[in-house]
């Protein structure tokens, strides 16, 4: 969790010192979906236009946690995800654009597991306590696309494919709005 608050952190310091810039700034937030781990997540996001072309894109996503319960114990878990992007506008207009991803995801994921068992020697209860994070780095690429209602906000949507010890396809979808 502390790696986790690391993480989202720095996405802020990111996020605040983008605005010190000259460019384009959004920032912007929306739900996430991990094929993998099937669950969903909540998103929050900058965008910086570096070019006319091509914006950095850092997010950071909390899926929501899982836990599974079982005769005497439980174990719990949860994953989560900071990405450093660039996108890269293959068309673009007042109203949408398309744009190709590509860049780093540091994956984090946490669990926890306690049970309670009779010891068949001494006939007490004892409690078993376990827990392990890990924190994986891997590359991202995908698409997306940006629905604009006005000068100022507008909706998203990307698939984007993470490369790592964790692979699997995030689809994340939300409201952006410009600066």
């Amino acid at each position: 969790m502390k790696r986790g608050l690391f993480i989202l952190a720095a996405f802020l310091m990111v996020v605040a010192s983008l605005q010190a810039q000259k460019g384009k700034i959004s920032v912007g937030g929306g739900l996430a979906y991990g094929t993998e781990i099937k669950k969903m997540g909540i998103n929050l996001r900058g965008y910086y236009g570096i070019t006319d072309k091509i914006d950095a894109a850092p997010s950071f996503t909390y899926f929501f946690p899982d836990k599974e319960e079982y005769f005497g114990g439980e174990t719990k878990w949860n994953v989560w995800e900071f990405n450093l992007d660039g996108h890269y506008k293959f068309v673009e207009s007042d109203q949408y654009n398309v744009y190709g991803i590509a860049g780093l995801n540091f994956t984090g994921t946490h669990w926890s597991s306690n049970y309670e068992f009779e010891n068949p020697i001494t006939g007490q209860t004892e409690k078993y306590d376990d827990s392990d994070s890990d924190l994986n780095i891997g590359l991202n690429i995908g698409a997306g696309g940006q629905y604009n209602f006005n000068e100022k906000l507008g909706a998203f949507t990307e698939l984007k494919y993470v490369i790592s010890n964790y692979d699997q396809l995030v689809i994340t979808f939300g409201i952006i709005y410009g600066l």
